[in-house]
């Protein structure tokens, strides 16, 4: 081989050697969506809870999927899907389309009745005047007296 070949060569192997990793993660296509990115699901769940529908669309796959560490609950998937869909969220949609092929009735039942007790306290809670909200004492603590004592 002369020298030009050979630069050629080496060349086309070193596209190649950087093209690897690309081809590779193309030839997995089952690994995306809520599987594809390791979460921390405790900043997902807050997030879904705050009315996230990305946050709730991604925890409603992880619980039907069984992924991110959590368990397989089909119930709590169907609420978290039906919850982001009710937000018009896109991809919500897709899950519960999916969730009505292959979910039994007494799942899409139980999980829609939480989706609805969801909303409704949702519902309340943005009613709620801001000035109202509770105070909530931690264990242990106690109350500071807010009256002066009277003087004698």
């Amino acid at each position: 081989m002369d020298a030009s070949t050979c630069v050629t060569f080496l060349l086309l192997v070193g596209v190649c050697a950087m093209c690897r990793p690309v081809l590779a993660a193309d030839s997995h296509p089952e690994v995306r969506g809520a599987y594809a990115t390791v979460y921390n699901m405790v900043d997902v769940k807050a997030r879904a809870e705050q009315g996230d529908p990305a946050a709730q669309t991604l925890l409603a796959e992880c619980y039907l999927g069984g992924a991110q560490g959590l368990a397989t609950n089909r119930v709590e998937g169907y609420k978290w899907a039906v919850v982001a869909a009710s937000q018009r969220h896109k991809d919500a949609k897709h899950v519960l389309a999916e969730c009505d092929l292959f979910l039994s009735a007494s799942d899409k039942a139980n999980g829609k009745a939480l989706a609805e007790a969801y909303l409704e306290k949702q519902k309340k809670a943005a009613k709620e005047p801001v000035g109202q909200n509770k105070t909530v004492e931690k264990p242990g603590e106690q109350k500071q007296a807010t009256e002066k004592p009277a003087k004698p």
